[in-house]
Order: structure tokens, then C-alpha cells, then sequence
């Protein structure tokens, strides 16, 4: 490896830290300020949704939706329950499994609807919408979150029909 010779960082025109950590630090705090602007916008408007009762509704109506159909019970019990909290789904789902209250069939047609119902009534509206409405324009967060439906919905779907067809 002759003829090669070492150069010393500073004969680059490299800046040092010091001049580099400036600007840097003023484009972060103006990026800061443009998300924290939006994101504060966007959960002022959820706040007030929330205080005026919007996401009940859309629960309650997504569960009444539900007990039109020809569900068991305690099928629709889950899907309610999952679709509060996944986390309480689970939970009725396995004390109605361990009661042999309900086949796996029932359990896994439960919590896959109440996962459908958690995404249209909350995951949507109060998370992934404010997450993109905080990055990018409103529109723009929009139309993510409706592709991210358009994408999401017809997997649930089909696999909701696939446990109802072949289990």
C-alpha cells in the first residue's frame, strides 16, 4: 500500500462540532415547533370529540351493529370487549376457554371483530391520525390513514370469513 497518504480531517473543510451543532439544533426546534403545533391542534380536536361523547357513539353504534348479526352472545361479548380494550378481549376470551363456554372457532371470530371495531372506533381516529396529522398536512394524514383502512379492513375481512368458513 504505497503511495498512499493520510490525510488529517481537519485539511477536509469538515466543520467542526461546534459550527455543526448550531444549525442543527435550530432546524430540530423549528421541526419541533411545526409537530408540536400540529400534534397540540389535533388533540385539542380529540379532547373536545371525546368530551362531547363522539367515540361512545361510534362504539355503541359499531356494538349495536353487532348484535343485529347472528353472533352467540358471548362472541359479541368478546368483540365489545376487544374492541374497549385488547387487552380485556383476551382476557374474556380465555376465562370463556377455560369454562369451555366457547369453542376456539367463537374465541378467534371475538377477538378478530372486536380487533376490526377497535381499529374503525379508536386505533384510526385517535392514534394513527394524529401520529400522521403531526408529521405531515392534514390532508395528506388523511388520505394515509383512509389507504391504511383500504389496506387493513379487507385482511380482517377475509380473515374473519376464513374463520368462519373453515374452522
Amino acid at each position: 500500500m504505497q503511495g498512499l497518504e493520510v490525510i488529517p480531517l481537519s485539511e477536509l473543510g469538515r466543520p467542526r462540532f461546534k459550527d455543526a451543532l448550531r444549525p442543527s439544533l435550530r432546524s430540530a426546534a423549528t421541526l419541533t415547533r411545526k409537530v408540536a403545533t400540529r400534534i397540540l391542534a389535533v388533540v385539542a380536536f380529540l379532547a373536545i370529540a371525546t368530551y362531547l361523547g363522539l367515540f361512545t357513539l361510534i362504539n355503541e353504534a359499531m356494538s349495536n351493529t353487532l348484535s343485529f348479526t347472528e353472533l352467540p352472545a358471548q362472541v359479541i361479548a368478546i368483540a365489545t370487549t376487544s374492541a374497549i380494550s385488547s387487552i380485556a378481549g383476551m382476557a374474556l376470551a380465555g376465562a370463556m376457554l377455560a369454562q369451555a363456554a366457547i369453542s376456539y372457532k367463537e374465541a378467534l371470530l371475538g377477538l378478530l371483530l372486536g380487533g376490526l371495531l377497535f381499529r374503525l372506533s379508536s386505533e384510526y381516529p385517535r392514534r394513527s391520525f394524529p401520529f400522521y396529522a403531526s408529521i405531515y398536512p392534514v390532508k395528506l394524514a388523511f388520505k394515509l390513514v383512509t389507504l391504511s383502512i383500504l389496506i387493513d379492513m379487507p385482511v380482517l375481512l377475509a380473515l374473519i370469513a376464513a374463520v368462519l368458513a373453515f374452522m
